[in-house]
């Protein structure tokens, strides 16, 4: 009987070591600004403006990336183009 109980104790804890290592926060994409790393036009709205989420919190549709790219062509034409 003690057999029984150490062995599920000894699964027990695997499960939850398993489970724990997925939460750990990648210390690469923590806080990561992508204006920080350069100049940018500051008259060319940020994707968020559109998107009404932060870049990299979600995955954006087609039909949205397709807005935020026409409207970075209307103020920027000399940068974005569409083919």
């Amino acid at each position: 009987m003690k057999i029984k109980a150490f062995l599920i104790a000894i699964v027990a804890i695997f499960i939850f070591a398993i489970a724990s290592i997925g939460q750990t926060p990648d210390p690469l994409n923590e806080n990561f600004d992508f204006y920080t790393r350069g100049e940018y036009r500051t008259g060319v709205p940020r994707p968020q403006s559109i998107l009404r989420y932060d870049v990299g919190d979600h995955s954006p549709t087609y039909a949205q990336m397709e807005r935020v790219h026409r409207r970075d062509r209307k103020i920027a034409p000399d940068r974005v183009k569409m083919v």
